[in-house]
């Protein structure tokens, strides 16, 4: 399995803390949830994260981005992800059926991708 290529776009999917409303109409803080974005992976300092593609166009639509990007650069190369792009799942999968769906779990400390 292969990370997506620098500065190229991807869809991933990866657990972000949200806001809800209690059984009281009372706000939960730091639900988590699964999110879907669109993003990069760019090369930092410490070696590498995510980038939301559009992140500037989003802030007046998306409530929501601001955290996203909190926890992608909190997280960085250490986030578990499943790589949903169509792409990159075939290339990962030898026999690619559609009820089958394979996920790409990359850590910081896998050897395969240093």
């Amino acid at each position: 399995m292969e990370l997506p290529k620098l500065y190229a776009p991807v869809k991933i999917k990866f657990w972000s803390l949200r806001n809800k409303l209690g059984p009281n109409l009372g706000v939960i803080f730091d639900c988590d949830e699964i999110v879907e974005r669109n993003v990069r992976r760019v090369i930092i300092p410490n070696g590498w994260k995510f980038q939301i593609v559009n992140f500037h166009k989003l802030l007046c639509s998306d409530y929501y981005v601001v955290q996203d990007k909190e926890m992608l650069d909190e997280w960085g190369s250490d986030l578990e992800f499943e790589l949903t792009d169509e792409i990159y799942r075939q290339k990962s999968s030898s026999s690619h059926t559609d009820s089958v769906t394979e996920t790409l779990i990359f850590m910081r400390g896998d050897p395969r991708l240093i």
